[in-house]
């Protein structure tokens, strides 16, 4: 059987007979520094080991870090079980079926601006996607974070000017704009709640993050019956790495807090120091449908959200249609400055 996103269950290919996946246990989290220790440098070494499936007895390899794929022979799903120190302990199953995977991916190269013109036609329509399982580490936080700045608020000044325009002086007023400068110093919270920060290099990072956001409130309790039909990686970056880069990014988020406390129209932020507690993980597998298509000698990926369908990819551009829209754009601006110097002549 393999894992139906459009079912919620698990169905036979063949009969179409199904079976329900039970609810699980209340999803569990783990102290950061006790998790840190744990398993930080214990991550396995990159090697390949070899599998025998079940069904048809052929026996071929896979990377150490893929625990869900199908045969390459017979197309049947096959779980090896994982072999990093610790296992997740939740998952967010699919929602989007390939079907509809296809369609959001179909539609998006057609919505994209400046695309080479033969580009929808060259994507293939039956192009098959991967179902990946990739692994999240997803951090819990208090924060508390002092700061100093300085609030800025907009105000204008009537200022004449005195300009010479085809040989005569003429005096114009103008509204400037200026902005008044206070020191400021204040202290925001905030609880962060399942931050996702990806652990592995399946799928550029930068891709990724532009289909958050993930529905952590629909997470289940790990169950290996998700996986059928979808492949499946285990962590690759050590967990001390992940967590400084969901410092970096919650910072992001603070700065967003911190302005927001200082108001006015601008704000400068000096100084900020955020102590961080309770600091608890859970590693979780989210889904992600991807595949990649070569054009113009270059290789494109995107990703697309297989639990919200949002999607997000590296695109191909035409030069073409790019210079002839500066051409216009230059000509439209040419035309609009002779016509304003014509007036300015006539003392129009």
């Amino acid at each position: 059987m393999r894992y139906s996103p459009e079912d919620g269950r698990l169905v036979c290919p063949f009969c179409g007979s199904g079976q329900e996946i039970p609810a699980g246990d209340d999803i569990e989290s783990e102290s950061y520094e006790s998790l840190e220790r744990a398993i930080s440098g214990l991550n396995i070494a990159e090697s390949e080991r070899e599998v025998s499936c079940h069904n048809c007895g052929a026996d071929f390899e896979m990377e150490s870090r893929r625990v869900s794929a199908s045969c390459p022979y017979c197309d049947t799903p096959c779980i090896t079980g994982f072999h990093n120190p610790i296992s997740p302990y939740s998952v967010l199953p699919f929602k989007i079926g390939q079907k509809e995977a296809r369609r959001i991916f179909v539609d998006w190269i057609g919505s994209l601006w400046f695309a080479p013109g033969d580009l929808k036609r060259f994507v293939d329509r039956d192009r098959k996607l991967t179902g990946f399982y990739l692994p999240y580490w997803m951090f819990d936080a208090d924060t508390r974070t002092v700061y100093t700045g300085e609030r800025g608020d907009v105000y204008y000044e009537t200022v004449v000017r005195r300009e010479m325009v085809a040989g005569r002086e003429r005096s114009t007023t103008q509204r400037v704009r200026r902005v008044r400068w206070t020191p400021v110093s204040g202290r925001v919270t905030r609880r962060f709640e399942k931050f996702p920060i990806n652990a592995d290099e399946t799928i550029p990072a930068s891709i990724l993050y532009r289909i958050t956001p993930w529905d952590s409130s629909s997470l289940k309790s790990y169950d290996d019956r998700f996986l059928p039909g979808f492949e499946t990686f285990e962590y690759e970056e050590d967990i001390s790495v992940s967590h400084e880069r969901a410092h970096r990014e919650m910072r992001e988020w603070i700065e967003m807090d911190i302005r927001r406390d200082i108001g006015g129209d601008e704000q400068r932020i000096a100084s900020l120091d955020t102590v961080y507690s309770d600091e608890r993980v859970n590693y979780s597998l989210l889904p992600v449908w991807s595949t990649h298509f070569r054009y113009g000698g270059r290789d494109y990926y995107y990703a697309i959200n297989g639990f919200n369908g949002r999607i997000s990819g590296e695109r191909p551009y035409s030069a073409w249609k790019i210079a002839s829209l500066v051409v216009s754009i230059l000509a439209i601006l040419a035309v609009i400055y002779y016509a304003d110097s014509i007036k300015a002549f006539l003392g129009i």
